[in-house]
This record gives C-alpha cells, structure tokens and sequence, in this order.
C-alpha cells in the first residue's frame, strides 16, 4: 500500500485476489466498503483529514494498514 501520507490516492498492493475493504475511522466507524482487485487505486478524496484504518480481507487472511490523509 502507498502513498502514506496522501492527499486522495492510496494504491493497493500485496494481494492476488478479489476482496473486501474497509475504511474505518479513529473512533471505530465504518466509512467505506468495497470490493477491490489486486492493483487498485482507491480515492479517499471525500474523506477529511486524518488517520484511517484500512482492513483488507478474503477466504485466506486479514491485513490491516493505517493511512494518514493530509
């Protein structure tokens, strides 16, 4: 996953398959769901800045990744 800080754009890597995401915010809620494919781009632009907690998951594991949007 990169580019950590951004402004709008984080690209998605380190998966070989369809799966679920979600974006959830410092407090615990849910901002966004999705299904993304290896290699997406995701667009946080309508989110407001802060630190988000991005937790990708499919039938064989769970990866979470912290993201600071400027």
């Amino acid at each position: 996953m990169f580019s950590n800080p951004t402004n709008r754009l984080v690209q998605i890597s380190g998966m070989n398959e369809i799966s679920d995401l979600n974006v959830i915010g410092i407090d615990g809620k849910a901002l966004m769901k999705q299904k993304i494919r290896p290699g997406e781009i995701l667009d946080i632009s309508s989110l407001p800045a802060g630190t988000y907690i991005l937790s990708i998951s499919n039938e064989q594991e769970v990866f979470h990744q912290t993201v600071m949007k400027m």
